[in-house]
């Protein structure tokens, strides 16, 4: 049994492992909390460049689409 002096240094030496513990985890809440937000932008991004990509493709399909429906005259 610890007399109570040596008791209150643990404490005190646990409490502060436990502070230095949260301000670790504290900060990598911070750091996956600025990943997360880079990835969003990200994904924000791709799915913009996919959306133009799908309405340029959809575009070149109409395009040839209406070539094709372009009546061909023959020579008589």
């Amino acid at each position: 049994m610890l007399c109570p002096a040596c008791e209150i240094d643990a404490l005190r030496r646990d409490l502060r492992e436990a502070q230095r513990r949260l301000k670790g985890w504290a900060n990598h809440a911070e750091l996956a909390e600025h990943v997360i937000a880079e990835l969003r932008e990200k994904l924000a991004d791709h799915d913009r460049q996919a959306r133009e990509l799908l309405e340029d493709a959809r575009l070149q399909i109409q395009t040839l689409h209406d070539l094709l429906q372009v009546p061909t005259t023959t020579c008589n």
